[in-house]
């Protein structure tokens, strides 16, 4: 389940060089070989848990991303079946399925 970031873990992920919107959602879309996905901001730094990991994941971010009209996300059922990231969290435009489609020719 998502839960917003605490004041202290928004202050660090902003002097870790996060925009502040980003900080206070803790989580932005990133790149990932050319794709672009829903990914959760880590701060071990202030108390996330071991390596930086919480009960919250990538997936429960994608879900609030969607929830909050930030970006749409492919259905997994819509990914390729040779994509070898196959999960919820892959930000859905024309551009986005045409490189996860070239990822998966390529590899």
């Amino acid at each position: 389940m998502y839960m917003k970031p605490t004041e202290e873990q928004i202050n660090y992920a902003i002097s870790a060089g996060w925009s502040k919107a980003e900080a206070e959602r803790g989580y932005a879309i990133m790149v990932r070989e050319g794709m672009l996905e829903v990914c959760r901001i880590d701060c071990e730094w202030v108390g996330w848990g071991e390596n930086g990991t919480t009960d919250i994941d990538d997936e429960d971010c994608a879900h609030e991303a969607e929830r909050l009209g930030i970006c749409k996300i492919i259905p997994v059922d819509e990914l390729p079946a040779n994509f070898e990231y196959r999960y919820f969290g892959w930000v859905d435009t024309p551009k986005n399925r045409t490189a996860i489609k070239a990822f998966c020719e390529n590899n």
